[in-house]
């Protein structure tokens, strides 16, 4: 008899304010092309509300060649589809040949910025996600708060990108995890997200929060239930019980209370919940349980993302914080 546990505690999210759990932390505008987060030196700037990103990274993850022509003082960019021409002191651009106007680039730090809009005039589709420009086919989890970097990216453009406090980082034979301090969800729970790179490549992202009482870390899992259903779609959420006697028991006990079942049997480690999603290159889970005793509870909701590649472990076997 598994039901969706949203259904049973909606009332508890009407309880309070309610506003979108994936507004980021990190205020910076970040650019995805192809569905990646593109890594820049310089971090992008916004001038009366139009923004300018190097233009090195950003034709790179665009697959173009750019080249620069020190006599004519041109930029020279190009790909299978396209070929253009700039200069940085110019608001003239030839495509294909073609003349057309674009907002004047600039030079921060000695590297030429180009209006990202740009990339419109070249047939590239670019859209608007509250600080996410994304450049090109769409993919849901570049919407996703806590997928603000793109797998197999360094530890080094993870630390360019992530602007959040190091916890710590341990190398172990060819795996190196970095620990961010992070908010999480629409409470902005404190909490910690592990990056694990396997041959200098991210592999997966391991998120919990920092408060063990079960109210919180049930609240955060119904958080995650309601936007992960939001933006992969809706899933049955399991309820994990030990065995069905104890789930018959239980449902006999505690009949239509619902919550008051899922306190006791979370409590007694009788029961875990846990969701899976799968989409596009990514494989997201997480779950709700009880990791320390009856006496001494330590409650954890995890959130486990990686590449879809990856030999997947997934967090109902979790059971350790």
């Amino acid at each position: 008899m598994l039901k969706k546990i949203t259904i049973f505690v909606l009332v508890l999210l009407l309880a309070v304010p309610y506003s979108h759990s994936f507004a980021l932390n990190d205020k910076s505008t970040m650019i995805f092309a192809d569905g990646k987060r593109v890594v820049f030196n310089i971090e992008p700037i916004t001038e009366k509300g139009i923004v300018y990103v190097e233009v090195k990274p950003l034709m790179k993850a665009l697959g173009a060649t750019l080249s620069y022509d020190s006599k004519t003082k041109n930029w020279i960019g190009k790909n299978d589809k396209y070929t253009f021409s700039f200069k940085s002191d110019s608001d003239q651009i030839i495509i294909n040949g073609k003349k057309d106007t674009i907002n004047m680039p600039k030079i921060v730090g000695g590297s030429t910025f180009i209006p990202v809009r740009m990339v419109k005039k070249l047939g590239h589709g670019v859209t608007t996600y509250y600080n996410r420009i994304i450049i090109g086919p769409f993919y849901k989890t570049v919407h996703d708060d806590l997928l603000d970097v793109s797998w197999e990216m360094t530890t080094q453009e993870v630390k360019t990108v992530k602007k959040e406090k190091i916890v710590s980082e341990v190398k172990d034979g060819n795996e190196t995890t970095i620990i961010y301090q992070q908010k999480i969800g629409i409470f902005d729970f404190p909490g910690k997200a592990a990056y694990v790179f396997i041959n200098n490549k991210l592999e997966s992202i391991r998120v919990t929060i920092d408060d063990t009482s079960f109210n919180t870390n049930y609240k955060a899992y119904l958080d995650f239930n309601i936007e992960y259903g939001e933006l992969y779609g809706w899933a049955y959420d399991y309820l994990k019980w030990n065995d069905e006697i104890t789930k018959k028991a239980y449902f006999k006990v505690y009949g239509n209370d619902i919550e008051g079942m899922i306190s006791a049997a979370i409590t007694a480690r009788d029961l875990k919940l846990f969701e899976y999603h799968d989409y596009h290159d990514t494989q997201v889970s997480f779950s709700f349980s009880n990791v320390g005793s009856i006496y001494k509870p330590h409650y954890i909701t995890l959130v486990l993302l990686s590449r879809k590649d990856v030999e997947w472990r997934a967090v109902e076997q979790v059971d350790t914080p």
